[in-house]
């Protein structure tokens, strides 16, 4: 719940108010790292830094879990990666996740978090594709 209103605010442009929320998600689940980063952001002068500090915090787990023999959904590293700002990594991710037809890619055509992508063409057929657009 903290995690989707800190994405809400984010839309918003209230940098505190999204972190504020972000840092409970993460207290909630545990996650002292995090919480630190979190907690170190200066909100109002770096926000996108402190976004992309906890992006690359996320993918580097995400690595270590895939190499460890875990399963990791390709869309957690599609969203990793658009959080960092590498369209072209997020857009890889996205089709291998359409392709595994994870439930989570069905939410790609309406979840605002993937409005970075939608002038791209590719992102745009990927929803043709997966009849999310007509």
């Amino acid at each position: 719940m903290h995690e989707s209103l800190g994405e809400v605010y984010e839309r918003q442009g209230r940098s505190q108010d999204a972190i504020e929320h972000w840092r409970k998600a993460t207290a909630l689940a545990g996650d002292a790292e995090l919480v630190a980063i979190l907690s170190a952001a200066d909100v109002k002068r770096c926000f996108a830094g402190a976004v992309r500090a906890v992006a690359a915090k996320r993918l580097e787990r995400l690595i270590a879990r895939t190499k460890s023999g875990e399963y990791v959904s390709a869309i957690n590293f599609a969203r990793a990666f658009l959080r960092l700002g590498d369209k072209e990594q997020a857009l890889r991710w996205l089709k291998t996740s359409c392709e595994d037809r994870n439930v989570h890619s069905l939410t790609i055509g309406s979840d605002p978090f993937y409005d970075p992508l939608r002038t791209d063409r590719r992102f745009n057929k990927l929803l043709q594709r997966m009849k999310l657009r007509v």
